[in-house]
């Protein structure tokens, strides 16, 4: 809702007590005093210039926004701030409305909104995936129970660090593809600072970081409550990592057939030295070559990775590429 205007107050009445379905995820005002404040117990997250990038934010962290609606007629804003917040709902899908239009509080066409992004993936005629993972569910189970008891201090100590350097909350969200192209919701330690600051100004990027959190991605720490993803089967322990909706690749069958991984082949053999295309092949011949000793070894090779830093391997990289290319030859005709 753009604008802490006394419409937007009383709209914001009626949506809770007609609409109990619908939230109202924050205000929008362009008067610097007002931004931190709340309106009837929603924040006020900046100004309106800042819409696209607030709903994109929202948007990482799995959470739609369906409707914006303007705390006045169309000539509440600046013409040229009401030209962007027009752009960012044409480009978005997103419904813009006005409290004066309102009448009868009309639901949100759902069509209009964005869609989710997960997708069933298409059958690869040329692959059936092996009845090792079936058993890799219970392996993980199992395993990931007894790693969650024996990590609990370290849980503990991490949160502590996470609590002090960059604040509450501790954990971090974020919408991921997973099997059969369902989405998500990724969890991991915070160790970025948040993007805007109690005045909704943005804060730069080179002051969101500490050294804490590089500690914590360096070593990984940071992934640990991906654990309560595998728990809850979003997840397993090994496999090919989770990817933003927008980063799936064009063949994505084959990888969406499978649980993704909090560790997997394509990052004890080359992590982020690797390219896009590398890493997708990777995660491709892992899923066509699954095996508990296959899983056993990513396993050890992740705790060297976790002591030694990456490195490429430029073998595994070479089969897997060569691999791909011949399923793709099979799979075109060739």
């Amino acid at each position: 809702m753009i604008g802490s205007t006394p419409l937007n107050s009383m709209y914001l009445k009626f949506l809770s007590a007609y609409e109990n379905h619908c939230r109202v995820i924050g205000f929008l005002d362009d008067r610097p005093r007002w931004v931190g404040r709340s309106v009837s117990g929603v924040r006020i997250l900046g100004p309106s210039q800042d819409l696209a990038r607030i709903i994109d934010e929202f948007s990482v962290h799995g959470i739609r926004t369906a409707r914006v609606i303007v705390g006045g007629d169309e000539n509440y804003l600046p013409p040229e701030e009401m030209q962007q917040v027009y752009t960012a709902c044409v480009n978005r899908q997103i419904i813009l409305d006005f409290v004066p239009d309102l009448v009868g509080l009309k639901k949100p066409n759902s069509q209009a909104a964005s869609q989710p992004t997960g997708h069933p993936p298409l059958v690869d005629q040329f692959f059936v995936i092996s009845g090792y993972f079936a058993f890799k569910r219970l392996i993980d189970l199992v395993v990931t129970s007894a790693l969650i008891l024996m990590l609990v201090p370290v849980f503990v100590f991490v949160s502590c660090l996470v609590l002090i350097d960059v604040g509450p909350p501790i954990l971090f969200w974020q919408q991921r593809i997973g099997r059969s192209g369902y989405s998500f919701l990724l969890q991991k330690f915070r160790t970025l600072k948040l993007p805007f600051d109690w005045r909704g100004q943005a804060v730069p990027e080179i002051d969101r970081h500490s050294w804490i959190g590089r500690l914590l991605r360096r070593t990984r720490l940071d992934e640990l409550p991906q654990l309560l993803n595998v728990v809850v089967g979003d997840m397993s322990l090994i496999g090919p990592r989770p990817l933003l909706p927008q980063d799936q690749p064009t063949n994505s069958e084959i990888r969406l057939m499978v649980r993704p991984g909090i560790t997997g082949w394509a990052q004890v053999t080359g992590g982020n030295l690797i390219t896009v295309s590398e890493k997708h092949a990777l995660d491709e011949w892992y899923i066509r070559n699954a095996s508990f000793w296959l899983d056993l070894r990513i396993a050890f090779l992740t705790l060297r990775f976790a002591l030694t830093g990456e490195r490429r391997e430029e073998k595994a990289i070479s089969e897997a590429m060569n691999l791909q290319q011949s399923f793709s030859q099979q799979r075109s005709g060739g």
